[in-house]
């Protein structure tokens, strides 16, 4: 059993050395052929787009793409990424129409405004 979960972790391992690789396959954006005017561009902040993948399911990924297109290169990597500078400000994100609202007023008039949802629906 202990041998097992060595195999495991070591795969694991390897698995995750292999992302790097798989990022650095994916062609990156071009904004700068973009028009001044275009949505996209105005929109770039210039910080890289989060990960959609985990390192592990992109290094499974391309480990499964170059075992099919046989072109076995790997070389496990773990390169260290820089920290950011500033870190944005949390916000609190609330759904839309959401205000908070206080006390039992604002519970009395939710109920006033359920009751007369449902008088107009007829039930």
């Amino acid at each position: 059993m202990q041998w097992y979960l060595l195999v495991m972790a070591v795969s694991t391992l390897w698995q995750i050395s292999q992302a790097p690789e798989a990022e650095a396959a994916i062609p990156q954006t071009h904004l700068e052929r973009l028009p001044q005017q275009h949505p996209t561009r105005k929109a770039a902040t210039g910080r890289q787009p989060p990960r959609e993948l985990s390192c592990l399911s992109l290094g499974n990924l391309w480990m499964l793409y170059m075992a099919i297109f046989d072109c076995w290169q790997m070389q496990g990597r773990f390169p260290a990424f820089a920290w950011p500078e500033h870190l944005p400000a949390a916000t609190r994100k609330r759904g839309p129409n959401k205000r908070p609202q206080k006390g039992k007023e604002a519970t009395k008039r939710t109920r006033q405004r359920h009751s007369l949802a449902r008088k107009q629906n007829g039930i």
